[in-house]
């Protein structure tokens, strides 16, 4: 809609200028001002294009969902016509807004392309090209890498990136998150630390909402993954390095025996 060519010529110059035209006309004489009063259609017209001029210097993506909109994982309103309240038991369409001003791996300026989606126990992902993750839903633990918890209760929502890191892949686990970063292989975590599934010690930090910097320097990493309270990576020496719970071995385990969190490699 916001680009798009109509019969009187590009969006740019008429729909974006649609609500300045109505508000003129309005203003015209007492007896526009009593229409333009009493006829809603206009007023709802004015809010569309004072919203699509908003999208001017952003990309939209159009996302496909279902399930769980509990946390709004799905940026779902329930006028979305969901099953108690949060749930979508068909595929919803969702417009997704971010920024378009990015630079891709070349260095050039380009309009940010989306290369994965990733879903969590209540929060998800989008991955651009460019290197830029965009994390929204349930914050509870500060899986989004901030502490802000609440969302906006607008018809779209304004996504922002991670801040500092470029990301090269991520893992989303029920309530944590891992992002390994691009070039350098770092391997970043942040949320729910209960279980040592971010920094793999007992640290007693239970709430990391900053990306931290994960194992020992110089150390890169390939894949990673994230479980309901542990998590996997491998680094370029194709080692697994696995920690958090360890309560039914699914940590490679190394050290105190005693310890709730495992922390080891394979």
């Amino acid at each position: 809609m916001a680009v798009a060519v109509g019969p009187s010529g590009p969006n740019s110059e008429y729909l974006f200028n649609l609500d300045r035209f109505l508000a003129d006309s309005a203003t015209s004489s007492p007896a526009a001002a009593t229409a333009f009063a009493d006829h809603t259609g206009d007023s709802d017209t004015m809010e569309l294009a004072s919203m699509a001029r908003s999208f001017e210097d952003k990309t939209l993506y159009f996302m496909f969902g279902c399930g769980s909109n509990q946390h709004e994982q799905l940026l779902l309103t329930r006028a979305a016509g969901l099953v108690n309240d949060d749930e979508a038991h068909d595929l919803k369409e969702v417009v997704l807004v971010v920024p378009s001003d990015c630079i891709n791996s070349t260095g050039d300026e380009a309009v940010p392309r989306p290369i994965q989606l990733y879903c969590g126990g209540g929060h998800s992902a989008l991955l651009t090209d460019a290197g830029s993750l965009y994390l929204w839903g349930w914050n509870e633990h500060g899986q989004l890498g901030h502490k802000d918890v609440a969302m906006d209760k607008i018809p779209y929502h304004n996504i922002d990136a991670l801040q500092d890191v470029q990301v090269e892949k991520a893992a989303l686990g029920h309530s944590h998150t891992l992002v390994i970063e691009r070039g350098s292989g770092t391997l970043f975590a942040f949320g729910d630390n209960s279980r040592g599934q971010v920094d793999g010690t007992e640290s007693g930090d239970r709430v990391i909402s900053k990306p931290l910097r994960f194992v020992k320097d110089e150390e890169r990493f390939v894949d990673a993954a994230a479980g309901l309270f542990h998590s996997a990576a491998i680094n370029d020496s194709g080692e697994l390095v696995t920690f958090g719970c360890k309560r039914f071995g699914q940590c490679v385990h190394s050290g105190d025996n005693h310890s709730k969190v495992a922390f080891g490699r394979w």
